[in-house]
């Protein structure tokens, strides 16, 4: 974590940093996956790239501007980035560059911009890093690159380094294998959008299934930089690849990588994508296509129709600008021997990974993986039976983002926590009695925080651009409220004061908590600022206080008490926790616990209210990052169960405590006997809402 001990000196102009491209330095060909023959001689369809890294020379430190946070971001370091003229596409390889604060507020961001088409790529240092320090494809042979930065009272700890190491470019195109069945290529130009082209020269699919699994052929080599891209645009003239908008690029998360290269019938592998760093989409929910996966290869008949759509290369007289791009054929099913499907639809080198489509079912049943028909009506190419154990096995225990949420249930009554935001944007319910995240919808992009509304018992969420939607936890289903007025900072934490129907926000890059008006959503300052850099906020219904985590740059995370009726700030205690990145906080609001997830380790804490300090519940089962929303959900008729206050909760002990109270009786201890807040006690009500909330309900 960067420090903020020492003010840093004043921003300096980026025309003092000096860019070396040393043009014409080859480094020689870049990330061909390797392609043995297969045991049986037929040829792997993949068709790697052409393309060429070339050295440059770039470091410059990014300061932060004078001015103020509500100013907004300043350029404070811009330069161009050239590949050699003619190069149908550019790529940069940003090892190296660091960019501080916090990812998800004002932390320091990259623009990276085509000076072709103004196609545009931003990035976080979370993003970056989920990307593997690279930049998407961008069209053209030239970028622009550009550090934004928010002003900043506490300047030494925004200080960003900008590292270009060298950029990968596009080469006119060379053509692969041919496996055209019969003597003409019958492929058309296609339009899914559930099928994509992956960076090393294959293709991948989207499918059904939690967290989407997406799956190629094993030989491709998946790496930390590949890059899946959808909607590609037609190559050049010349047969060049064109690169996809930037908002249809997605990073392969490395960690999530199942598979083998077991030649004809064991090729296969199971991975994930993560959001796009631009629109914060996945791409389940910005392509809004699946293949409907089959468990197993039906018992198909010989000349049943199999389609295939691929990213394949194309030779004359196809014209070259059909090359690498999407293209679909319809041929004969030939046979099926163990795990090894063979079929007649026309492939070429770049297939490789492309669904085996049965047409009469709908189902994806295989994985396109190597060629093998010949011009003259003889062989079949050939592709591994989705039924392969192996394939089913990596399916049934996915991996990185592919497994979070999926491991527990989901029950409103059992798990009173919502959870909102991991890496596959899911909204979800956490255990509170073991810390086990289980998911139930994908909602939205770039959630910030969540909140319990107990009086209209629904959920109200903000994301990164300060719109608050309504939220139905049942279905997940997300209303636009409108978007918060008064300043222009991202809200990192939300909480709603029942009693008072009182909204409250806080801002991480001046400590400052807002209040918000719920009918128009002005917000408006209560207090002042402060030295601490929120990034979660949950309101404690027992003692009215508000509880806030502040990520110190050298304390790491840290619990704080805000006065809500003043918003001075105290400072709890250290989590004790320093490799830790704390997002998001929930009260239990029943038995009082503070709850946690640590987005350095997704695992669950819990927090001691009165020193800070935390312990590990367990492992939440999650994937998260820089953005998260937490909040324990109640009913506002009864909102403290554990009226006793030992723990333990519900029992009996504490109906009897309640009884006791209600009788007159002395309760050392015990909540207030107003059990629905309604200002009228002892009445019977109190105690009818009690036992309705002991049921279950209210």
């Amino acid at each position: 974590m960067p420090s903020r001990s020492t003010p840093a000196a004043p921003s300096r102009s980026a025309a003092t940093f000096a860019l070396l491209l040393r043009a014409g330095v080859c480094a020689g060909l870049l990330g061909l996956p390797a392609s043995a023959q297969a045991d049986d001689g037929l040829t792997p369809s993949i068709a790697p790239p052409t393309e060429l890294v070339l050295a440059v020379g770039l470091e410059g430190v990014a300061h932060a501007p004078q001015g103020d946070l509500e100013d907004g971001p300043s350029v404070v370091l811009s330069t161009d980035i050239v590949a050699p003229a003619g190069s149908p596409w550019i790529r940069l390889n940003l090892a190296g560059t660091h960019l501080a604060g916090e990812a998800g507020a004002e932390g320091a961001k990259l623009r990276i911009t085509s000076l072709l088409d103004g196609d545009v790529q931003m990035l976080s240092g979370e993003s970056l890093a989920q990307a593997g320090s690279a930049s998407v494809y961008f069209r053209g042979h030239a970028v622009r690159v550009e550090v934004l930065k928010w002003a900043h009272a506490d300047e030494a700890w925004q200080t960003s380094t900008l590292r270009v190491a060298s950029l990968w470019h596009g080469e006119p195109a060379s053509f692969g294998t041919r496996s055209i069945c019969d003597s003409t290529d019958d492929r058309v130009l296609s339009s899914e959008r559930r099928s994509g082209r992956l960076s090393m020269g294959c293709t991948g699919w989207l499918t059904s299934g939690a967290n989407t699994p997406t799956l190629t052929a094993g030989h491709c080599g998946i790496t930390s930089t590949t890059v899946m891209s959808f909607q590609v645009p037609l190559s050049t003239s010349g047969g060049g690849s064109q690169a996809a908008a930037a908002a249809d690029q997605y990073p392969v998360e490395f960690a999530s990588v199942q598979g083998a290269n077991g030649g004809v019938g064991g090729d296969w592998s199971v991975y994930a994508t993560l959001v796009n760093s631009t629109t914060g989409l996945t791409a389940r929910q910005a392509q809004n296509e699946l293949y409907t996966l089959a468990t197993t290869a039906p018992s198909v008949t010989s000349g049943a129709q199999i389609r295939v759509t691929g990213y394949g290369t194309v030779s004359s007289p196809v014209s070259p600008t059909w090359n690498g791009v999407q293209k679909t054929h319809t041929g004969a099913y030939s046979s099926m021997s163990s795990t090894t499907l063979r079929y007649r639809p026309d492939t070429t080198g770049g297939n490789s990974g492309s669904a085996v489509l049965h047409v009469p079912s709908g189902l994806a049943i295989g994985i396109h993986t190597h060629g093998g028909c010949g011009s003259g009506g003889s062989g079949a190419n050939n592709g591994t039976n989705i039924g392969l154990p192996a394939v089913q096995a990596a399916l049934a225990a996915p991996r990185g983002v592919l497994a979070s949420g999926v491991g527990a249930a989901a029950s409103a009554l059992q798990q009173p926590i919502l959870v909102l935001g991991d890496d596959a944007n899911n909204l979800g319910r956490m255990n509170p009695l073991t810390g086990a995240f289980g998911r139930t919808h994908v909602v939205g992009a770039r959630w910030q925080s969540v909140t319990w509304d107990a009086l209209r018992e629904e959920a109200l969420a903000i994301n990164e651009a300060r719109q608050v939607f309504v939220l139905n936890a049942a279905t997940g289903e997300a209303t636009l409220r409108g978007t918060i007025s008064g300043t222009t900072l991202v809200f990192t934490g939300l909480a709603l004061d029942p009693a008072t129907d009182t909204l409250f926000g806080v801002t991480n890059s001046n400590g400052q908590l807002w209040t918000i008006n719920r009918s128009t959503l002005a917000a408006a300052p209560r207090g002042g600022t402060s030295v601490y850099r929120y990034t979660a906020l949950e309101h404690d219904v027992q003692t009215g206080q508000l509880f806030a985590i502040d990520m110190n740059a050298t304390a790491g995370p840290r619990l704080v008490r805000i006065n809500p009726a003043t918003g001075a700030a105290t400072l709890v205690g250290a989590l004790g926790i320093t490799t830790a990145s704390v997002q998001g906080l929930a009260i239990e609001q029943q038995a009082g616990r503070l709850l946690a997830i640590n987005a350095a380790t997704d695992q669950t804490l819990t927090i001691n209210r009165s020193t800070g300090a935390a312990t590990v519940l367990g492992p939440s089962g999650g994937s998260f990052g820089a953005r998260l929303g937490m909040a324990g959900v109640f009913a506002a008729c009864a909102i403290d169960l554990d009226f006793n206050n030992d723990t333990l909760f519900p029992d009996d002990t504490d109906l009897v405590a309640l009884l006791t109270s209600l009788a007159g009786g002395a309760c050392v201890g015990c909540d207030s006997i107003d059990v629905n807040r309604d200002g009228l006690f002892p009445d019977d009500a109190d105690l009818l809402a009690f036992l309705e909330a002991l049921a279950g309900g209210c």
